[in-house]
């Protein structure tokens, strides 16, 4: 029998009851909090966009309690990749080099963050939207797990301050909302979180993208460079963060002083 509070799962289009799914693993949302006596610093895509001190973790009813389970592999892979990428110290060549690592479960986190991200009914995530062809595509690579290759491609760069104005504490707990652009019928979009961006292209990664950066693609081999990107060369980042780090120590101080 279908229990009465059913709703169609996102994923195995199955009626039955829903869990709240977090859109961002809430694990590693936690390991953001601790840094900041547990509230984020969520910022808007400019700094006249306002700073948010936030306990959200952007959460909702999206998957039945079997789908919830099956992305939690790919979800405790993907929370410990990034916890060891951002101990690993750059080489000389600014590339962190990630010697070993499961492509399978890796793409697959990767995309279950982006396509919850196209699911959300939240505003934070209004700018990531895609047809719905691609859509079905992702969800059946996710549902089929690594039988079924995923149509969008993923770029991991590490956040860094070349002047060691922000540390990397700091860093990693802002959140800002993806971002999007498109030109030629290609797609790019844009996640900020834990201190790293990822980058989400389909059906292509443009050439000039390509021919700029040819690191940080996760693709199917045993090695991976992860390459870093600093706030400087962000143009369209930099005035947010910047400011969100500075409202962010004063707020932080005015509270000192209140207790």
């Amino acid at each position: 029998m279908v229990p009465s509070s059913a709703t169609c799962c996102a994923l195995c289009l199955e009626f039955r009851s829903l869990k709240k799914s977090h859109i961002i693993p809430d694990a590693y949302f936690k390991a953001m909090k601790r840094q900041d006596n547990g509230k984020l610093l969520i910022v808007g895509p400019n700094q006249r966009s306002g700073v948010l001190r936030s306990q959200e973790s952007f959460s909702e009813e999206m998957l039945c309690d079997a789908c919830e389970q099956k992305f939690s592999t790919f979800e405790s892979y993907g929370i410990d990749f990034f916890r060891r990428a951002a101990k690993i110290i750059g080489n000389s060549l600014g590339r962190t080099a990630i010697d070993e690592f499961d492509y399978h479960l890796l793409i697959h986190f990767l995309v279950s963050v982006f396509w919850r991200a196209v699911r959300s009914k939240q505003r934070f995530f209004t700018d990531i939207s895609i047809d719905d062809g691609t859509s079905e595509q992702i969800r059946r690579s996710l549902f089929e797990g690594a039988n079924r290759a995923s149509p969008v491609h993923c770029q991991i760069l590490k956040i860094i301050d070349r002047n060691e104005d922000i540390s990397p504490n700091d860093i990693s707990a802002i959140v800002l909302p993806p971002f999007s652009s498109s030109r030629a019928g290609k797609f790019e979009f844009t996640f900020m979180f834990g201190g790293f961006l990822v980058k989400y292209y389909f059906p292509l990664v443009p050439y000039k993208v390509k021919r700029k950066s040819k690191f940080g693609y996760v693709k199917d081999g045993k090695k991976l460079e992860v390459p870093t990107i600093h706030f400087a060369d962000m143009p369209e980042l930099m005035d947010s963060v910047c400011g969100a780090i500075l409202r962010g120590e004063q707020d932080k101080k005015r509270e000192r002083q209140q207790k």
